[in-house]
């Protein structure tokens, strides 16, 4: 599964147990990046399995058709909360995209 959001979104989901060899260094190039007035997008990657996703899918689904019915917000839609979201790519990666 792959996510992509604002430097803060991402860092905050971001696994706490896992290393995270490229975080620091990603950190400075987007302060970098923002001091140039560049601006950014960070992608972070967690590898589910078959069961996770299709529990996972009918869950939005019942809050999708839940949301449609009754004109609200689905919470937490991409929320996932087992802290293995790791960064998909490091800076040196990125300058190739």
């Amino acid at each position: 599964m792959f996510i992509k959001g604002a430097d803060l979104a991402i860092f905050e989901r971001l696994s706490k147990t896992l290393d995270q060899p490229f975080l620091e260094s990603t950190k400075q190039d987007l302060i970098k990046f923002s001091t140039k007035g560049y601006r950014t997008l960070c992608f972070a990657m967690r590898v589910i399995d078959e069961t996770f996703y299709k529990d996972w899918s009918q869950k939005y689904e019942n809050l999708k058709f839940q949301s449609m019915r009754q004109n609200v917000k689905i919470p937490g839609g991409g929320d996932t909360s087992d802290d293995t979201i790791v960064p998909f790519s490091g800076p040196k990666d990125c300058e190739r995209l």
